[in-house]
Formats: C-alpha cells, sequence, structure tokens
C-alpha cells in the first residue's frame, strides 16, 4: 500500500483514501462478475462432483433443516397470536387466515430465512473457502488441473439451490400446521371450515410455486455464491478469514433484501 492512499493524519495502516476506496470497490465489482461467468461454464461440470454436492447436501440437513423448523414454528405461532388480536366481528375471519397464508407465511418465511441462512451458510462457506485459500489447497487443485469453482464451488452452490426450497416447503407445512393448532386449539379465534375457506381463497399454484420454490432457489445460489466469491479473495491469514465471513454475510442479506423485493414485484 502506497504512503499517499492513506487518509492523511490517520496511523500508518489505518485507512484509505475515498479514491482509493472507490477503487477497490469497482476493482470487485468486476472479480464478481468473473467468478459469476466462471460459475456459469462450469455448470457442466455439476455432475461429474455429485459426490461432493451430496455431502453438502447432508450438511444442510443436519444442520439448516432443525433451524428452519424451529423458525417456522415461531412463525406460524407469531402469525396466530397477531391474527387473534386482529379478529373482529367486522373482518371475515377467512380474509384474516388468507392474507396469514400468503404474505406471513408463504412471502416472509422464505425472507426470514434466508436472512439467517446469509449469516449462517454464507459465512461458514466463506470461511471454509478462506482457510482452504490462505492454506494453499485451491492452489494445489489447479495445479492437479482441477478448477476450484466445479469442486469446491458448485457443490456448495447447487445444495443449497437443492435443499433450500425443499426446506422452505417442509417448513411452510409445518408453520401452517402450528398455526393451525394455535388458532383453532389454543387461541380458538377461528373455526375450521373458516380456516380451509381462508386457505382456498384466491389460491394461486404460480405464486405458490413463486415463493415456495423459485425463491428460495435464488437465495441458496446467491447466498453460497456470495460466500465463495469473499473466502476466495481471503488474505492476510486468519484476519482475512474472519473479514471474508462478515463480508459474505452483510453482502448475502443485501442481496437477500434486494432478491426479495425483485421476485415480490414480479410475482403480485
Amino acid at each position: 500500500m502506497a504512503e499517499s492512499d492513506l487518509i492523511p493524519g490517520s496511523p500508518t495502516g489505518v485507512g484509505l483514501s475515498p479514491s482509493r476506496k472507490i477503487g477497490e470497490f469497482f476493482g470487485a465489482c468486476y472479480e464478481l462478475f468473473c467468478q459469476f461467468r466462471d460459475f456459469l461454464r462450469s455448470v457442466p461440470d455439476i455432475p461429474k462432483y455429485w459426490a461432493e454436492t451430496s455431502k453438502q447436501i447432508n450438511r444442510h440437513i443436519l444442520e439448516t433443516l432443525p433451524l428452519g423448523l424451529l423458525i417456522a414454528a415461531i412463525l406460524g405461532i407469531g402469525d396466530s397470536m397477531q391474527a387473534k388480536t386482529q379478529a373482529t366481528v367486522l373482518i371475515a375471519h377467512q380474509f384474516i387466515v388468507s392474507t396469514i397464508f400468503k404474505f406471513g407465511i408463504l412471502d416472509l418465511y422464505p425472507f426470514i430465512l434466508g436472512l439467517v441462512l446469509a449469516g449462517k451458510i454464507g459465512s461458514s462457506v466463506a470461511a471454509e473457502i478462506g482457510s482452504m485459500k490462505i492454506t494453499g489447497q485451491i492452489d494445489a487443485l489447479k495445479t492437479m488441473s482441477i478448477r476450484p469453482v466445479s469442486y469446491l464451488g458448485w457443490p456448495r452452490v447447487a445444495a443449497s439451490m437443492i435443499m433450500f426450497p425443499l426446506i422452505t416447503i417442509i417448513s411452510d407445512v409445518f408453520a401452517m400446521v402450528s398455526l393451525s393448532l394455535v388458532s383453532l386449539y389454543v387461541y380458538a379465534w377461528v373455526s375450521y371450515a373458516d380456516l380451509v375457506a381462508g386457505l382456498r381463497a384466491n389460491f394461486s399454484p404460480a405464486f405458490l410455486v413463486t415463493q415456495m420454490v423459485l425463491k428460495p432457489a435464488f437465495f441458496g445460489f446467491f447466498i453460497c455464491f456470495i460466500g465463495y466469491f469473499f473466502g476466495s479473495r481471503s488474505r492476510r491469514g486468519a484476519k482475512g478469514v474472519g473479514q471474508a465471513s462478515v463480508q459474505a454475510a452483510v453482502v448475502s442479506a443485501l442481496a437477500i433484501l434486494f432478491l426479495n423485493y425483485i421476485i415480490g414485484e414480479l410475482s403480485y
């Protein structure tokens, strides 16, 4: 780092000039584009490393599915509590159930799960890849003519794209069960007939597929892709790996916010 790049008056090595920060930002954007291009070029290699993908799928089953079910149970109970406070004779209970089902579960749950997994999975992938980067394991793969994107990147991304929708579907069903049981037998604010009628009201298979399959698949791709990207850029030993994990979690969360808005605009 040149001395002119430091902010005047700051300690040596602390802080960069605004022009240097802007340059690093656009440089990172270019590297991100190149990494995305390499991922697209490596799509034909996915079946070749299916064994690695299977390991990542098993990891999601053990680590992510219990967390998803816990979030779903809490969401279902919370939605039931909120609905109880809004249920009056002036509002049809079928309308309340329909609103909770569409927006409180189908729309909101993948978003919450995506934010949680952005911190958990995204930072984990960044730490794993970063550790391999600073210990020379990625360079060793290159010397053996193995593309790191194909062997390390796609198995994690593909597993997330497969498991996130499955976890979302299972958890949405679990959230509906917890919502129904609490609403019918604990708070007793709705009848069984109104509950069923609310679930059937304005039912749209396209909206269901978008929220339970397509949106979680996009979330899974970008969470692991961003984690791999920042992990592959790790520098300066353990400190660099820690910084890559934090950056991956933050950028993944921002990507989830942006994607949720875009998909919401296209699906409503």
